[in-house]
């Protein structure tokens, strides 16, 4: 299945885990497809290590503002 769909299957249900602020598609370390997970601080619980086998990769942003 592609990553982007199964990120879009996924996204209603992670953005309602506090602290989660955005999600999107990427590269992990070993320039694999990973669901990007941003959280406001890394304290969030809940958030899969993984959905529908593809990795899930956690990313501190702390708390958007407008500009």
């Amino acid at each position: 299945m592609d990553v982007h769909e199964i990120r879009r299957r996924h996204e209603d249900a992670l953005l309602a885990i506090p602290n989660v602020t955005g999600v999107s598609t990427g590269k992990g370390d070993a320039d694999e497809d990973v669901i990007v997970v941003y959280v406001t601080h890394m304290a969030s619980s809940g958030i899969p290590a993984e959905l529908d086998g593809v990795p899930v990769k956690v990313m501190e942003i702390g708390t958007p503002t407008a500009q």
